[in-house]
């Protein structure tokens, strides 16, 4: 089993969240979206009921839907990998 690393470090700036991807070098943009897509599942797991789960996920996609077609959110974004 190879280790890899993925972490996810934000900072506010004038009611503006800013993101930064760190990853170990060679990681790919899927295995990346793979982890953080994993880690994200973790944190509705750790809702409670498969009722509350539920919820928060229906309230996630939304969140991302609003953020993805949003001509303002990630306008400035920069997306290396190396």
């Amino acid at each position: 089993m190879e280790k890899f690393y993925v972490g996810v470090t934000a900072e506010i700036k004038e009611g503006k969240v800013y993101f930064n991807i760190d990853t170990t070098k060679g990681i790919t943009l899927k295995e990346i979206q793979s982890v953080l897509a994993g880690g994200l599942n973790l944190t509705i797991k750790g809702v409670g009921s498969p009722e509350d789960q539920f919820k928060t996920y229906k309230e996630i996609v939304r969140h991302m839907e609003s953020e993805l077609f949003n001509d303002e959110s990630f306008k400035d974004a920069h997306i290396g990998i190396s």
